[in-house]
């Protein structure tokens, strides 16, 4: 009986165990499922706004520093004010968590599992390099540029528009007319080509793979 009575509560123990331990793993699933959501609306939004918008301001200027006879401080100036840096918002917090943490064992199915280790350890992971590699091309290039160029009192940040009628570009000559070109396009092809066509569309993808898996693995909407 004694026997028995320990036996019975061996087993009674193992499956709240169990039960807790799945609770868990749902808690996490669907704060994977929130983090996934969240990265595919920035993802989505630098793919479908922010390309359309570099491009654009690119050709821009290419249009206005190539034109003969050549375009007017007063043109230049804001097409080249309107190019900035980009944001970028990706969220692993709940990945880092389970994977520094043991818990990552608690999602039993392995091809879940090894999708999500794509995603954040290497497709993620891109992302966020090639992000950091667009970022510190704009603040070693494009904005040592402004800062010597263009006059901050002659440009409101606030409205996005001149406040003076005619400003000035300062020392500009052709030479500084082509630097800024060689900037500008660099800039945009490492946007357009290696951060959203090579790492955020990948990636994208993923999540669109991701998040049917885990709904229907843990029956959530």
């Amino acid at each position: 009986m004694l026997f028995l009575a320990v036996f019975c509560g061996f087993l009674a123990e193992n499956f709240r165990e169990h039960q807790v331990e799945h609770q868990r793993e749902k808690r996490f699933a669907i704060q994977l499922l929130a983090d996934l959501k969240n990265d595919s609306v920035s993802l989505s939004f630098l793919i479908d706004k922010v390309v359309p918008r570099s491009e654009k301001r690119t050709r821009s200027l290419n249009e206005l520093l190539t034109r003969q006879p050549a375009a007017p401080d007063k043109e230049i100036i804001p097409a080249l004010m309107f190019v900035g840096r980009i944001g970028m918002q990706l969220t692993n917090t709940t990945f880092t968590q389970m994977k520094t943490s043991g818990t990552l064992r608690y999602i039993r199915n392995d091809s879940l599992t090894g999708l999500l280790s794509k995603y954040y350890d290497v497709l993620c992971t891109r992302v966020i390099h090639s992000w950091e590699e667009s970022r510190d091309f704009y603040n070693d290039y494009l904005l040592p540029f402004h800062l010597k160029h263009v006059k901050s009192q002659e440009f409101s940040f606030q409205s996005d528009s001149l406040i003076t009628l005619n400003p000035l570009m300062i020392d500009r000559t052709a030479k500084t007319d082509q630097e800024l070109l060689n900037y500008i396009n660099t800039y945009n092809s490492q946007i357009t080509s290696s951060l959203i066509n090579n790492k955020c569309k990948p990636a994208l993808e993923e999540i669109k793979l991701l998040i049917p898996m885990l709904k229907k693995e843990y029956h959530l909407k």
